[in-house]
């Protein structure tokens, strides 16, 4: 069965289903004909019982352990019951102090910071989490999430034009063409990263990496003969990374004034073809090569929707709009390796990366639903 199906009949989102297949919980067959999830009722009746426990409170790590035969359900059944007593003690705590305050009017001015200090004692952990999550998330509008997000992309592709335009000739020369080996393992390792740091710093100067190494990779890729790529010039590769920033640029204006345009891939799809179809009679008319032509054009249809794709996905997850969702979710669009394995880039909740191929469960297209069937 299908994942629309599943999401039916298991009673939960895409967004789900596809953490708990990500976490080891699920594992659905593969269609050999076309790589699509095939689901089986086993596969169902594992998701009920996973979101049976869940709603329990117990965790996913622990619901993996009992599946693996790691730890028995009632030892972890005892385990939760232990933890919801203590949390029931706290919850008593503060329903005390609050109806404490209430019958009082004690007023913010007159509260005397010792007045719960013996029950504030015993709340420690509490307070501990109260205060991490006043720490880990500073929120941003949608419009300045937009705006970071462009502007860092804008941002990555003028450099690599820049870089195309006077340094392009230096990197196709033989001695460079380790770069687009070393690039490739550099894009899979700062993929790696990106999952495992929660450091904005970090992730800022892995970006300027992939920035700094996409053009010479380009070059180097060239020079090496592929394909018979020499007949792209460095001027011509510098005017692709152009048209894509151009590209960017718009669809980051089109965002300030209609919030709600990067919220549904159709019509990034829409606007990414119409451009590139524009883009194209100027390449046309420009580039006397037809086969440099084609495959610049090729490229830039490919790049516009599939980085305009990833940005729609980054709207989508409305409650991780933070400085770091936006750089990190800049960074993996800009990582193609990141924008390979999932077309929907990926999405930071808690300090941690999770994967976000359906944040909200959604259906825009049968081209998205099928994307989706294949990662």
């Amino acid at each position: 069965m299908t994942i629309q199906e599943v999401e039916k009949l298991a009673g939960m989102t895409r967004a789900n289903i596809r953490f708990y297949e990500k976490e080891g919980l699920i594992t659905p067959e593969r269609n050999e004909a076309n790589n699509y999830r095939e689901y089986r009722d086993s596969d169902v009746e594992a998701l009920r019982k996973i979101k049976y426990l869940r709603m329990l409170g117990i965790s996913v790590k622990d619901i993996k352990r009992i599946i693996e035969k790691e730890l028995e359900l009632p030892e972890a059944a005892e385990c939760r019951l232990e933890e919801l007593k203590r949390r029931k003690k706290n919850l008593e705590e503060i329903e005390w102090m609050c109806r404490y305050i209430r019958q009082h009017n004690i007023q913010y001015e007159t509260m005397n910071s010792e007045m719960f200090g013996e029950k504030m004692g015993r709340l420690t952990e509490v307070f501990k989490d109260v205060l991490s999550m006043d720490t880990e998330k500073e929120y941003i509008t949608v419009r300045q999430l937009n705006r970071t997000i462009g502007l860092i992309l804008i941002y990555g592709f003028v450099l690599s034009a820049v870089l195309s335009f006077f340094f392009g000739n230096i990197f196709r020369s033989g001695r460079f063409t380790w770069l687009f080996a070393a690039w490739c393992i550099i894009s899979i390792a700062t993929e790696l990263v990106f999952q495992c740091t929660s450091k904005l710093g970090i992730q800022f100067v892995l970006f300027q990496i992939l920035a700094l190494l996409l053009a010479p990779a380009v070059h180097a890729f060239i020079g090496m003969g592929v394909m018979g790529l020499q007949v792209i010039t460095k001027e011509q590769v510098a005017l692709e990374f152009l048209l894509i920033a151009i590209f960017l640029l718009l669809i980051l204006l089109i965002s300030m004034k209609k919030r709600e345009f990067l919220r549904n891939y159709r019509n990034t799809a829409v606007a990414a073809l119409l451009y590139s179809a524009l883009a194209a009679v100027g390449l046309y008319f420009s580039i006397c090569n037809r086969k440099a032509f084609l495959i610049l054009t090729v490229i830039l249809i490919l790049v516009n929707v599939f980085t305009g794709f990833g940005w729609v996905s980054a709207n989508l997850n409305k409650e991780n709009y933070t400085r770091f969702y936006a750089v990190t979710s800049a960074a993996s669009m800009f990582n193609i390796v990141s924008l390979l394995l999932s077309q929907q880039g990926r999405n930071m909740q808690g300090g941690r990366w999770k994967d976000a191929n359906a944040v909200a469960g959604r259906k825009d297209s049968f081209f998205s639903s099928c994307l989706y069937d294949r990662i």
